[in-house]
Parts: C-alpha cells; structure tokens; sequence
C-alpha cells in the first residue's frame, strides 16, 4: 500500500477534474492528505503525463477512465499514488485490477516507468501501489465485501451519486437519503470486517461528520471548482467588496 494510510485512519483530501496544474500543485502544496485526479470525467491522458511528471509529498490518486490494465498501468508508470477504479462489480473484475497493478509473480503488469522521478527497482514500485475499487452500482454493493477481500485491492471508493441512481434514489445524495445511508453502511461495514480502507466522495466538508458516522474514513470533501470558488468569496469579502460568485451546488 503506497499511502501508508492505515485502514482506520480518519483522512481528508480534495479532487481535480479539469486541467488546471496550478490548482493541484496548490492543494500539494497543503496539508492534505491526498488529492484524486479524474480521467473518467475530464482529465485527458497527456495532461495527466503533466501533472504527475514532479512528485508531490501529497499522494496522488488517479481515477482511470475504466478498469483496463492499460489504463491502469499508464497512470501507475506516470506515478500515480493510487488508482481508482470506476465501477467494480465482480470478484473476478476486482482479481484484474489487482493484477493489472502489481507486477510478476502477483500480477502481470508490464514494467515501464516513465516519470524520471520514479525508482526503477520493481519491488520498490510493486510496494507503492494503492488500489481502491469503487463500489457504485446495484451488483458491486451485493459483492462489496466479496471486492474488499480481494487481495490487491486495498479499499473501496464511493460515489453516492452513481450508487444512488442506480439503487433508485436519485443522484442528489449530499446528505446521503435513509435508503442510502443504509447502503453506505453496508459497505463502509465490510471495508471495516476486511480491514479495508473506506473511502467516499463527501463533496463538502459539512458533510464529512455525516459520512464519518457512517463509517467512512477518507474523505474528499471538495473539488478544485469549489475550492477556488470559496477562495474568490472569501477575498471579496474580506477586503469589503460584495461576493457575487455563483454558487458551486455540484460536489463533482
């Protein structure tokens, strides 16, 4: 596991979906204890290649567009911290990905590192591997602790609003609904007895207490959006001039 981020440990951290470097190199620069990176809903391969082509004391998740072990393997020879998986549904997708991630003779990734800053000792790049498989469809919460006890994959990562239109309740879920609360529960409760970590799309930090008593325990309480939206709202109205920034209502 590459974090060093123990399955119990309460943390925090912030999500960049579009191409705007200054903004991730900003929340490196912070106190965060990770930042998601999505090429499934925005970022594109070669600015990917740019922004992890420095290291970061941050450690970087990289949502890959699917669970091809090209995609997998690409975002781990750039650097990627973590990986994480859109849409798990099965035990034996789960044993792919976890192959994908991990080189001979746990799995049958190819070596090829490319950022210059990476070591190039397999064992060293083997052990810092992180794989979180998102747990967002009917199917993948009936095998949710069947997924987390896969070895290789180190947790789950939820998105409540995927999760919840597919169970039919719709997407807004920022708070979770009753029916979804017990979802979540469902899950975080087998990350918990598998000894997994419990990570979850919380898209605000007012819903981190929320999500917390659920069971989660990494939490990405806000996109770069958001982030730079409050920052503009709070020096406005620091220096006495009228915020007039539209509210970000998306937590993606």
């Amino acid at each position: 596991m590459s974090t060093d981020i123990p399955p119990g440990k309460t943390t925090d951290g912030f999500w960049v979906a579009n191409d705007d470097i200054g903004v991730l190199r900003a929340i490196e620069g912070s106190t965060a204890d990770f930042v998601g990176i999505d090429c499934q809903h925005g970022i594109e391969d070669h600015t990917l290649r740019r922004m992890l082509e420095v290291p970061s004391s941050v450690p970087r998740y990289v949502r890959v567009a699917d669970s091809s072990p090209q995609k997998i393997g690409y975002a781990l020879d750039l650097g990627a911290d973590g990986i994480i998986v859109p849409m798990v549904n099965s035990v034996e997708q789960a044993q792919m990905i976890a192959r994908a991630a991990h080189y001979p003779p746990r799995g049958e990734r190819s070596y090829g590192p490319v950022s210059t800053w990476l070591s190039r000792d397999v064992s060293e790049l083997d052990a810092r591997v992180t794989i979180l498989a998102m747990i967002e469809t009917e199917r993948g919460l009936h095998n949710a602790e069947a997924i987390l006890d896969v070895d290789g994959i180190d947790g789950c990562y939820v998105g409540p609003a995927d999760l919840g239109i597919a169970l039919g309740h719709g997407a807004n879920q920022f708070p979770p609904s009753e029916p979804m609360r017990a979802a979540l529960s469902l899950i975080a409760g087998a990350a918990q007895r598998t000894r997994k970590i419990a990570a979850l799309h919380a898209g605000d930090a007012t819903l981190a207490h929320t999500f917390r008593e659920l069971g989660f325990t990494m939490l990405t309480l806000a996109n770069g959006d958001r982030l730079v939206a409050a920052g503009i709202d709070q020096q406005l109205k620091a220096s006495g001039a009228e915020a007039r920034f539209a509210t970000m209502n998306s937590p993606y």
